[in-house]
């Protein structure tokens, strides 16, 4: 829904991230390649390539196919265990429910994986 992914999107946006938003599956995956974002957040529920497909075709990249590195989190409200499993199997590396959370707290979420990313320990 474009409503809805522009919410997100502004809730994103004003965590200070930049963000892209795509209609449609074959749209996802076209600014994937382009763009090469830092994360995606993929509903599986789309038009044209579903979420599911999305992944498959990542997850079949080639590995110097630069769209493999991308981590995915899954943004949906489908939930069941079996859905989520397949998102696991094929490379989603969480799996978000929008009904559980706001716009503002998946910015934050997005924060917050950003945020455990960088974070270094120092061994002494």
């Amino acid at each position: 829904d474009t409503d809805i992914s522009e919410i997100y999107r502004i809730r994103i946006t004003a965590s200070g991230f930049s963000v892209e938003t795509a209609a449609n599956g074959q749209i996802g995956i076209d600014k994937m390649k382009k763009f090469l974002p830092d994360l995606v957040l993929l509903d599986i529920v789309m038009p044209k390539k579903d979420g599911f497909d999305l992944l498959e075709e990542v997850r079949e990249a080639s590995d110097k196919e630069k769209i493999k590195q991308i981590p995915i989190i899954i943004l949906s409200n489908l939930a069941s265990p079996i859905d989520m499993a397949e998102g696991k199997r094929l490379g989603a590396q969480d799996w978000w429910i929008k009904a559980f959370n706001t716009p503002s707290q998946i910015a934050q979420r997005v924060t917050d994986f950003f945020n455990k990313k960088t974070i270094k320990v120092e061994e002494k």
